[in-house]
């Protein structure tokens, strides 16, 4: 085994030997090549693998990558002294870790900072670099942590990890008003009437005509279902009985700066 620095032209030459592996996962190398276009990549053990033929082994998603970023990266390469395919190497079998597995918090806490992550860079992008993830976390954790903690109920969009990020963001923005903000999300998830404020209640009862009249989500409704509990769990407006959203840009957009002020 060596270290070789991979420019892309290499990358290049190596992947037209790459022949019997599996599907390339497209979301996987677009993940890998940002992080080496931003020079986040971190070199491990785990080798670039070739077989006798130079015929790759293990490695094609980090090569595509590599093509893709135009970066040159420092790698290990392993080659058999035979022939040999990599769905025939007990290779890629284990179960893959996840993000939260990597930084050691609350999946529930990486999630929010994804969603957190991808307002701030008006992204609609799925996948997000585990660094980018571990910066957030850094910058705004206690709050993240603030929300999560309420509750490990899961109860349908009132737990999904973009609702938890505007309640996050509202602490932020509130910070006099954090623990009070994190109490009303309790007793929002747990549907607790008597507690919720009138901007909270009405809130609860648009999700539950929505529940009813609609199956599914996508990003439009993500969008909508976040900035309408970004506008609920305004101190300032808590007594408001009805939330009213029409155009969710402007709304994101404030969500965005209060993230930008904070540092994220």
């Amino acid at each position: 085994m060596k270290r070789v620095l991979i420019t892309p032209e290499i990358a290049a030459q190596m992947l037209a030997k790459n022949v019997g592996n599996r599907a390339i996962r497209n979301h996987v190398v677009k993940q890998y090549a940002q992080q080496m276009r931003d020079g986040q990549w971190r070199q491990t053990h785990e080798p670039i693998a070739l077989d006798a033929s130079e015929n790759v082994v293990d490695g094609q998603h980090r090569l595509t990558a590599i093509v893709q970023s135009g970066a040159s990266i420092w790698f290990w390469v392993a080659t058999y002294d035979q022939e040999c395919s990599a769905v025939d190497l007990p290779i890629d079998m284990g179960i893959r870790r996840r993000m939260s597995d990597v930084l050691r918090v609350d999946r529930r806490a990486t999630e929010v900072a994804s969603v957190i992550h991808r307002l701030v860079k008006s992204s609609s992008e799925r996948t997000v670099t585990v660094d980018s993830v571990r910066r957030v976390l850094r910058i705004i954790g206690p709050h993240i942590d603030l929300v999560v903690s309420q509750t490990k109920k899961t109860a349908a969009q009132r737990t999904s990890a973009p609702v938890r990020a505007a309640v996050v963001l509202r602490c932020v923005s509130q910070p006099d008003f954090a623990t009070t903000v994190a109490d009303q999300y309790q007793a929002f998830v747990w549907m607790d009437f008597a507690r919720c404020w009138p901007s909270v209640l009405s809130l609860l009862k648009q999700f539950d005509s929505e529940t009813k009249r609609t199956t599914g989500g996508g990003s439009w409704l993500e969008r909508d279902r976040m900035a309408r509990t970004w506008k609920a769990f305004d101190w300032t407006s808590r007594k408001s009985s009805v939330i009213r959203v029409g155009d969710t840009m402007p709304i994101l957009e404030e969500m965005k700066t209060v993230a930008l002020a904070a540092g994220v």
